[in-house]
């Protein structure tokens, strides 16, 4: 995210995940669990690969209906949450399944329903003393793959790459997926090979890069299909 001078401006993620946790708590029946959801996205991995500054939340949870619950026009938290104080007017997307809140001059809050793809899919993660479920690299990429390889942005380039090249055994844990065959890794291949020029030119745009990102930034749609192949190819398990 970049200020009014096009400068990038800090990370403020902690106080995205607060507002998340309060979105969440506002759907929670009194005395009761909290709902099932897990930490993924682009700001999980930059937790374990320190890549990338990120500036969103992506929150998946496992009812369509939850989601639904927590649209601003229906739920005064949220509302207040992506308030638009210069609009006079909430600030979010809902074109019927997912929720984008936007929260004005930090950063967006994303509501997801998607299923979990990798077995042992996530980690303990310690947020301020309450336990969250985050999505391990295998699945966060797993998920990048399945669900929109074949809208890949330059972000998700980065990210698979990045994984790559520090975490190649998570690449692995996400390719013994089921869901991942080869007609998903072509997608993903394909669109990488298509848009290698305009992802190249993205990059030094759209990913704020830590110093270690910074060091495979230019190589990172190579590096990225080079993932993908030892992916799609790696050895099976023996019995």
């Amino acid at each position: 995210m970049r200020d009014g001078y096009g400068r990038w401006m800090p990370s403020q993620w902690q106080h995205l995940m607060r507002l998340t946790l309060q979105a969440i708590d506002s759907v929670t029946s009194e005395n009761a669990l909290p709902p099932y959801w897990t930490f993924g996205g682009g700001t999980a991995l930059s937790i374990d690969l320190g890549h990338r500054i990120s500036y969103d939340i992506d929150a998946f949870m496992d009812s369509a209906r939850l989601i639904k619950e927590l649209v601003p026009v229906n739920n005064p938290i949220t509302r207040e949450i992506c308030w638009d104080a210069a609009r006079q007017t909430s600030n979010y997307r809902y074109p019927g399944h997912d929720l984008k809140l936007i929260v004005t001059g930090i950063g967006e809050i994303d509501f997801l329903s998607a299923s979990s793809l990798v077995d042992g899919s996530t980690t303990e993660f310690d947020f301020n003393g309450r336990i969250i479920d985050r999505e391990r690299p295998c699945e966060v990429i797993a998920k990048k793959i399945y669900y929109r390889g074949s809208t890949f942005k330059s972000r998700d380039v980065f990210d698979l790459a990045g994984i790559f090249l520090v975490m190649p055994d998570e690449l692995s844990d996400a390719a013994g997926s089921v869901f991942m065959t080869p007609e998903i890794y072509e997608r993903a291949r394909l669109r990488i090979k298509t848009k290698m020029d305009a992802f190249k030119e993205d990059l030094s745009v759209e990913v704020n890069p830590t110093d270690f990102g910074k060091s495979y930034l230019e190589s990172a749609c190579e590096l990225a299909l080079e993932a993908l192949d030892v992916m799609q190819h790696r050895p099976k398990p023996t019995c």
